[in-house]
C-alpha cells in the first residue's frame, strides 16, 4: 500500500487572487457556508484540509484548491513533501480543521501601544475593509499579456493531450456529446444560410469554443459539465472571441489570395509552353514535369496556413481563461505552438491514427452492406454512422485543446 498524504492550506493565496474571490470559490466548490469559508481562507494560518488520502486523491484536492487560488502543499504525516509541493517557511505542524469546523472570524481586540512607543497616527491604524463590489477609485491595471509565457514541453506530451481529452469525455460523456451536437447543429444551420451564414459561423465558432474551454476548466476544478456550457462565453467574452473569429477570417482571405498569386506565378511560369503542346505531351512526362511544382504548392500552402491555425488554436482558451484581448491571445497562441513543434507533430500523428480508427465502423458497414452501383447518393446512407463517430471523437479533440493549453501555458498536463 502506498503512502497516505494530507493536504495542507498554507494560509496564503496565489499571487493576484482576490481574497473575496477565493472565499466565494471555496464555498462554491466545497458546498460550505461562505462565512466559514471566508474565516478559513482569510485566517492566515495553516490548516490540514484533508488527511489520510492516497496520492491520486491528494493531487486532485491540491489541483482544485490551486484553481480556487489557495496555496497548498501535500505531505505525509511525517512531513515528507509530495514532489513539487512548496515547503513551509516554518515547519510547525498545521492544525487539522475540517470545513464544518471553520470558526466564524472574530475581529482582533484593540491593543494599546506600549508606553515607550509613540501613539499611532491615523495613517498607522488599520483602515476599514473596502467594499469589494464598489467601483475602483483608481485605474485598474491588467497584468501584461507577456506575463503568460508559453513553456516548452517534451514531444511525448502531444500524446498526453489526447489521453487527457479522453479522460474529460469519460467523466461526462453525455454532457460533452450533447455540447458537440449543439455545436454541429448551429454550424450546419449557419452554413446553409446564403452569404452571411459562413460569416456568422466564423464569428460564432470561437465563442462556442470559448464556452467549451470554460466548461473543461470548470470540469477540472470539480464543477459539473453541462451541454449548455457551450454558451457560457457569450455574455462576458463574446466580443473578444468574435474578434478572434474575424481576424482568423481575414487571415484566411489573405492566405487564399496569396496562394492564388503563388499558383498563378508557378503554373504560369510553367505554362510558357503552348497549351496545345501540353496536350500532346506524354502523361508520364507531364507528371514528371508537374511533380516539383505540386510539391512547391503544397509547401506554400503549409507555410501560409499553419501560422494562421497556430494563432487560432489556443486563442479561445487564452481569452476566457487569461483575460487577453483577441490580438494578444492570437500572438501568445502562435508563440506557444512554435515553441512546441515536436509535441504538435506527435499530436498530429495521434490524430491521424484516431481518424483512421474512426472510419473503421463505416468501412465495416460498407463492406457488409455495399452501396448500390450507379449512384453517388447511395453512399449518403452511411453518413449517420460517420456523424455518430464524430460525436465521440470531436469532444476528445476539443478537450485535448484545453489540455494542451494547460500544459503549455500553465505547466500542467494531467
Amino acid at each position: 500500500m502506498g503512502s497516505l498524504y494530507q493536504v495542507v492550506y498554507t494560509g496564503e493565496l496565489q499571487p493576484g487572487t482576490s481574497p473575496d474571490q477565493a472565499a466565494r470559490g471555496f464555498a462554491d466548490v466545497f458546498k460550505v457556508d461562505e462565512d466559514k469559508a471566508r474565516a478559513l481562507v482569510l485566517g492566515e494560518q495553516e490548516h490540514v484540509l484533508k488527511k489520510d488520502v492516497d496520492e491520486v486523491n491528494a493531487r486532485r484536492y491540491r489541483e482544485i484548491l490551486l484553481e480556487i487560488g489557495l496555496q497548498v502543499r501535500v505531505e505525509t504525516a511525517a512531513g515528507e513533501l509530495l514532489d513539487d509541493s512548496p515547503a513551509a517557511d516554518f515547519r510547525a505542524r498545521a492544525p487539522e480543521m475540517t470545513l464544518a469546523d471553520a470558526p466564524a472570524r472574530q475581529p482582533a481586540p484593540p491593543s494599546e501601544p506600549p508606553p515607550s512607543e509613540p501613539a499611532a497616527t491615523d495613517a498607522d491604524r488599520p483602515q476599514p475593509t473596502l467594499d469589494p463590489y464598489a467601483p475602483p477609485s483608481s485605474e485598474v491595471r491588467r497584468p501584461a499579456p507577456d506575463g503568460v509565457s508559453p513553456t516548452h514541453v517534451r514531444a511525448g506530451h502531444g500524446w498526453r493531450w489526447v489521453t487527457c481529452g479522453i479522460e474529460h469525455l469519460r467523466r461526462a460523456p453525455v454532457a460533452w456529446i450533447g455540447a458537440v451536437a449543439i455545436l454541429f447543429t448551429i454550424t450546419l444551420v449557419l452554413v446553409m444560410i446564403p452569404l452571411i451564414g459562413s460569416l456568422a459561423s466564423a464569428l460564432i465558432s470561437p465563442i462556442l469554443l470559448g464556452g467549451l474551454m470554460l466548461a473543461a476548466h470548470g470540469q477540472r476544478s470539480g464543477r459539473p459539465m453541462r451541454p449548455a456550457s457551450i454558451f457560457d462565453a457569450f455574455a462576458q467574452y463574446g466580443g473578444r472571441l468574435a474578434t478572434v473569429g474575424a481576424l482568423y477570417l481575414v487571415g484566411t482571405v489573405v492566405v487564399t489570395i496569396l496562394l492564388g498569386i503563388l499558383m498563378a506565378a508557378v503554373i504560369g511560369g510553367m505554362m510558357g509552353i503552348d497549351p496545345a503542346q501540353l496536350e500532346q505531351q506524354d502523361p508520364a512526362m507531364l507528371m514528371d514535369l508537374m511533380g516539383p511544382t505540386i510539391l512547391l504548392l503544397l509547401l506554400g500552402v503549409l507555410a501560409l496556413t499553419l501560422p494562421l491555425v497556430m494563432a487560432y488554436w489556443f486563442a479561445p482558451a487564452l481569452v476566457v481563461l487569461n483575460g487577453m484581448t483577441a490580438v494578444e491571445a492570437m500572438k501568445a497562441s502562435l508563440r506557444g505552438c512554435l515553441k512546441n513543434i515536436l509535441p504538435f507533430l506527435v499530436y498530429g500523428l495521434a490524430w491521424m491514427l484516431i481518424g483512421f480508427l474512426a472510419l473503421i465502423p463505416m468501412l465495416l458497414i460498407m463492406a457488409v452492406f455495399p452501396p448500390a452501383t450507379g449512384g453517388a447518393d447511395s453512399t449518403l446512407v452511411y453518413l449517420p454512422v460517420l456523424f455518430a463517430t464524430m460525436l465521440v471523437v470531436s469532444p476528445i479533440m476539443i478537450a485535448s485543446m484545453y489540455c494542451g493549453y494547460r500544459d503549455i501555458f500553465r505547466a500542467e498536463t494531467q
